[in-house]
């Protein structure tokens, strides 16, 4: 009786076995033993087939593959990120390229297609090559985000920069936002560079925002995107956009009116109060206690409240036609953000200052912006935010209710 061929033993039984049909293995085994039995299958081609038979064994469930590579993913999303928001961390590579390199070698190490017939010589070679695949998968896998973050930083700089100079060269830009805080209200203004002011108007960071004024020694420093203002607090379609984008920089100024004034003897160890909420300004006595209330929101309200009062009036006197829609606007972005943003919800100081007689000219503006948030009757809502865990973190993040 001639020996049967290898690929005739297995006729029937393959796609069982690729399917994980109940009882391959058994079946398959006793279909060798019969040929066997028979006479019509010797040894070698019998460890042949057992051989495919355990890489049957061994091929992936690609459910556990799957479920593997996301979570390997998600770590490595992980260990991208920290990279990114921490200083440079070689340990953090070192250690992960090490961990991967163990998987892989404990990986192979337990595949038996590396311990039947194959020399020791070819398993060890086998079982560096998984460790030095999965350690260079990682490299990869951290060293390409890295090097698209640098990219996209110098890109991001450069469209920033050019930004910044246009914005500086515009005579209706920054330059009449510059004179109007010398000639009128006597404060120092300058327009942040590219190495202080970019992250903190295109990066998600702590404190970040399309706009922002800082407090400097003499003077105030403008933090400002108008491009990005447009694309995530534009005014909308019932607005001029330069009269919108001029009027968050107008905002940003009573920032810097409002506090230049307090700090303004601070060489002298005094401090006035005029941006401290009343609550906590009976507290300040000194500079630590005066930075000490700038935390409190209450105090960040109070400030909020000055600059759009600041605003309201500065567009009713310099565009008083296109003013009403200015302020509805201004209105509806207060309003949308009310529940999650309490420091910036001034619409009852709003809704007042577009109502109360306006003062002479521009230079009266500082003492009826003033006179507006000392005496009106609304109440600063802004209370200190509890501790979150991390699943309300997380909930917030993903603007879950």
């Amino acid at each position: 009786m001639a020996d049967i061929q290898p690929h005739e033993i297995g006729a029937g039984l393959e796609q069982h076995a690729i399917d994980r049909g109940p009882g391959w293995k058994r079946q398959f085994k006793a279909r060798l033993d019969e040929y066997e039995q028979l006479h019509r299958l010797n040894l070698d081609q019998k460890s042949h087939l057992m051989r495919r038979m355990r890489m049957c064994e061994e091929s992936p469930n690609l459910m556990r593959a799957g479920l593997l590579l996301a979570a390997w993913s998600l770590v490595l999303a992980t260990l991208c990120n920290l990279s990114w928001l921490l200083a440079p961390q070689p340990v953090l590579y070192l250690v992960t390229l090490g961990l991967t390199g163990l998987l892989g070698y404990a990986t192979a190490a337990t595949l038996s297609i590396f311990d039947h017939e194959v020399s020791t010589a070819a398993r060890w070679q086998r079982r560096v090559l998984c460790s030095t695949a999965g350690a260079f998968a990682v490299a990869v896998s951290m060293l390409v985000p890295d090097s698209a973050m640098l990219i996209t930083q110098s890109a991001s700089k450069r469209s920033f920069q050019l930004e910044r100079e246009a914005y500086a060269a515009d005579p209706r830009g920054f330059e009449a936002i510059r004179k109007l805080a010398s000639d009128t209200f006597g404060v120092n203004v300058v327009l942040g560079g590219v190495d202080q002011s970019w992250s903190l108007t295109s990066v998600r960071v702590p404190e970040a925002s399309v706009a922002s004024m800082g407090l400097g020694s003499g003077f105030c420093t403008l933090n400002f995107s108008p491009n990005r203002i447009h694309a995530g607090f534009g005014g909308g379609s019932g607005v001029d956009p330069a009269l919108w984008v001029r009027g968050v920089a107008i905002h940003e100024l009573g920032h810097c009116v409002d506090t230049w004034r307090d700090l303004a003897l601070a060489a002298s160890r005094k401090v006035a109060t005029h941006s401290i909420a009343p609550v906590q300004a009976t507290k300040v006595s000194d500079i630590n206690g005066y930075l000490a209330a700038t935390e409190e929101p209450a105090t960040q309200q109070w400030r909020e409240v000055f600059s759009d009062i600041f605003l309201v009036g500065y567009w009713r006197l310099s565009a008083p036609d296109q003013a009403p829609a200015l302020i509805d606007a201004l209105v509806a972005h207060r309003d949308a953000n009310a529940q999650n943003d309490r420091v910036h919800y001034t619409t009852c100081w709003v809704n007042l200052a577009r109502r109360s007689p306006l003062p002479d000219d521009l230079k009266g503006l500082l003492a009826w912006t003033d006179s507006l948030r000392d005496d009106a009757s609304c109440q600063l809502t802004a209370k200190p935010a509890h501790r979150a865990g991390i699943k309300a973190r997380l909930r917030d993040l993903l603007g879950l209710d």
